[in-house]
């Protein structure tokens, strides 16, 4: 498995945003939905460090339809994560419930 956290470049998230979405391309089998979860979840991550809240959403939702078949793991990124996008949005009474979650 690609190990894609290495691949975080917190000062330039539009190129991690690239990065990751060039990993997605190569995920095809169902035996990989943690691992294409995960790294939806980090993309949606760089859309929200980019204040791109909408799309972040927009990408979590698609973890979200498919998190009952996910492992814990998957589950605690997309908790954070939804909860880092409603926080950085000015929404942290949504954030909260999320964060403690997680």
């Amino acid at each position: 498995m690609r190990d894609f956290d290495k691949l975080w470049d917190f000062n330039h998230p539009d190129e991690t945003e690239r990065k990751f979405k060039s990993l997605l391309v190569e995920v095809q089998h169902p035996a990989e939905l943690d691992y294409k979860a995960e790294l939806l979840t980090q993309i949606a991550r760089t859309l929200g460090l980019q204040k791109k809240f909408a799309k972040a959403h927009e990408v979590l939702n698609q973890v979200e339809s498919d998190l009952t078949n996910t492992v814990p793991r998957t589950q605690i990124r997309y908790l954070l994560e939804r909860g880092r996008v409603f926080n950085s949005s000015a929404r942290q009474e949504e954030a909260l419930p999320l964060f403690v979650e997680a």
